[in-house]
């Protein structure tokens, strides 16, 4: 039976569409096959995820671990579309984000968010409500915290950044606060505490990193409290006000290879790498 030109050329339309959408179906689901493990996420977990997937790979000939860096929102977004089968998140999973998805957190290292100024600021400590103030806009020039008669300029993280969110909730009571006028958003760790180092009205908050561009202040709970550093011991007790965890979430228990992978994160090989990237054990 013959059919009508028009006829097969749609028929044959129908067919190409057909045939994108299960390639398109299969690329979603690749990150699931049994062998590859994506991680995507969390700029600030970038390095450790990658000297992560090294060390995993060389005690695992065979295994290849993918990392793509994003940030923690596009990451647990791309755990639940089925294109990563694991997501880097430098903070908790929030609940509109794990109606969608059957999450499973796993801790995986802690670290604390570091405040950065220029080296040559006379300020060395801050208590908490000064960093509400001066992040919020109430406090706008240094001398009101010891400092140089100069005008702060303030640098955050980007919106989706799981330190942005973090550092929110944490100093200035939620998500939906709003930062001084004029702060600064910068897209990475790397980024913000670059910018600090060469503005000497500088403050900032990332994921601390050794770094010898920039100082770091010590952190007061309150007014006459001990001033706290982001130290190992600070951070795993929880005595750092802005500890935190780092986690990678999977979508239901992981097993296969992706349970080899994060056992391996968790084991003492594992939390070795952790440390030697400048992180903090999570246990």
């Amino acid at each position: 039976m013959r059919y009508p030109a028009g006829a097969r050329r749609r028929s044959l339309a129908r067919m190409k569409r057909a045939l994108a959408t299960a390639i398109a179906l299969l690329t979603l689901s690749a990150a699931a096959v049994a062998g590859e493990i994506s991680v995507h996420g969390s700029s600030t977990m970038s390095e450790l995820n990658k000297r992560l997937a090294a060390d995993f790979e060389k005690a695992n000939p065979g295994m290849k671990v993918t990392i793509v860096t994003s940030d923690s929102a596009q990451g647990i977004a791309d755990l639940v579309a089925g294109t990563a089968n694991l997501a880097a998140a430098s903070r908790a999973i929030k609940p509109e984000e794990s109606a969608k998805v059957k999450a499973v957190g796993l801790p995986i290292a802690r670290d604390g968010i570091a405040i950065y100024v220029h080296a040559l600021n006379k300020v060395d400590a801050l208590t908490m409500q000064q960093l509400e103030a001066i992040f919020s806009g109430k406090i706008r020039n240094w001398k009101e915290v010891g400092g140089a008669d100069a005008a702060i300029t303030v640098y955050v993280r980007e919106s989706g950044s799981g330190t942005a969110d973090f550092f929110k909730e944490r100093v200035l009571g939620g998500k939906s606060a709003t930062y001084a006028s004029g702060a600064k958003e910068m897209k990475s760790t790397a980024d913000l505490v670059a910018a600090v180092a060469k503005d000497p009205s500088a403050i900032g908050y990332a994921g601390e990193v050794a770094t010898k561009a920039a100082k770091i202040l010590t952190l007061r709970k309150a007014a006459g409290s001990p001033a706290i550093a982001p130290t190992r011991e600070a951070v795993v007790s929880g005595d750092y006000p802005l500890a935190r965890i780092l986690y990678y979430y999977v979508n239901g228990m992981p097993q296969g290879d992706l349970l080899k992978f994060t056992q391996w994160v968790l084991s003492p090989a594992g939390q070795q790498t952790v440390m030697k990237s400048g992180y903090f054990p999570a246990k």
